[in-house]
């Protein structure tokens, strides 16, 4: 009884091995090889990258962010939850039916592996193709002809000076609510609407951009995510630029921008930070350019911080008094959401980032002030 028994079982092993199921399975593990060589030849240099980026990646993105943002609402807050329950409870079934079930015991759990493995490749070479090969690309320095270059502490403290003034002058121009804290004239939609606007004519009027018209979606879990000290994600299996509605109004056009800058194309955070920047400040909408200025001023004023603080504290006291309420309702915001759940999501981030070659971590976000000086300098002719 028993070696006819272990033949027959062996007989099913070979015949599923041989059988189109197993074969499509096999098939998509090569997922992973197929992403790892494409990484390896734009990690080798950045032409390949930007070619692709210029050439390749437009089609995924314009293609797939066209459908998705005929969803008013982000995908995302749905095929994640549903994505990570139906994986579970897939696994339960097959624990189930491999422990109730033992003939064929092997056999399940190896098509409950092989289906896994299958998934996981895919996403792997999804998330190659639509967002990490992007990190190789050309500095969006070279592609704009701005020099990099070590900076004074006069250069920048003459940036921070600078750009406290712009938030002056355009702060006295902005809608306050009735706390005298700067807000939109209607909804956070309403204003996901215009930098959908903003960004695509911005990006139309640039020859290092891909063009894009896509709408920056705000979360319905907008407050629950402040918990994670994320204003905003790109995720790029639905190409969705996803912003968080419930944070001081202030930064929601710079987020806005930030994350449409990651779905042109530009993943590195410090550039999609210096893109946003440049697409605020060419708007006619001053609540925009406002964002644009503040959040700027915010990124140079901590880099002189710094190095001088003294220095820092002395240039800050001329920032007008409603630019400043503004900044102390959005530091009451956070101070909320301070706890575990932050810094285990600043941890992830950190993760992440590393992994995807930008090798200081969180600390990418504040290279923007290289750029920013670069750009400074060049608009005045300090070259």
């Amino acid at each position: 009884m028993g070696l006819p028994s272990y033949y027959c079982k062996m007989n099913k092993i070979r015949s599923f091995l041989k059988s189109p199921y197993a074969l499509k399975r096999m098939w998509l593990l090569l997922g992973i090889p197929i992403a790892l060589l494409l990484l390896a030849i734009a990690s080798s240099g950045h032409a390949f990258a930007e070619w692709y980026v210029t050439h390749i990646y437009p089609v995924f993105m314009r293609g797939i962010s066209f459908i998705t943002s005929l969803v008013p609402f982000s995908l995302v807050e749905w095929l994640v939850p549903g994505a990570i329950i139906a994986v579970l409870v897939y696994i339960i079934v097959v624990i189930v039916k491999a422990v109730r079930h033992q003939e064929g015991r092997k056999l399940r759990i190896y098509k409950a592996v092989m289906n896994l493995c299958a998934i996981v490749s895919c996403l792997f070479l999804l998330l190659t193709l639509f967002c990490s090969i992007n990190y190789h690309r050309y500095p969006v320095s070279d592609l704009m002809g701005l020099q990099m270059r070590e900076s004074s502490k006069e250069e920048l403290a003459a940036l921070v000076e600078d750009l406290i003034e712009e938030v002056n002058e355009l702060r006295a121009q902005v809608p306050e609510d009735e706390n005298g804290i700067m807000t939109f004239d209607g909804s956070v939609s309403d204003m996901a609407q215009t930098m959908r606007d903003e960004y695509r004519e911005f990006s139309q009027g640039t020859d290092f951009i891909n063009n894009v018209n896509a709408l920056p979606k705000p979360l319905l879990c907008s407050h629950y995510m402040s918990y994670t000290n994320l204003v905003g994600f790109f995720f790029p299996f639905t190409f969705e630029a996803n912003i968080n509605g419930d944070v001081a109004h202030y930064s929601i056009p710079f987020s806005a921008a930030h994350e449409l800058s990651h779905l042109a194309g530009f993943m590195r955070e410090d550039e999609a930070n210096f893109i946003a920047y440049l697409c605020c400040s060419a708007s006619d909408d001053v609540r925009v350019q406002y964002s644009g200025a503040a959040m700027a001023m915010i990124y140079a004023g901590n880099a002189l911080f710094d190095i001088d603080p003294e220095l820092h504290t002395q240039l800050m006291s001329s920032l007008c008094e409603e630019a400043q309420r503004d900044f102390d309702a959005n530091n009451a915001y956070w101070d909320q959401f301070k706890g575990q759940v932050a810094e285990i999501a600043d941890n992830i981030n950190d993760t992440y980032l590393k992994a995807q070659n930008q090798t200081d971590g969180v600390q990418s976000y504040g290279r923007v002030v290289d750029l920013l000086l670069a750009k400074y300098r060049a608009d005045n002719g300090l070259e």
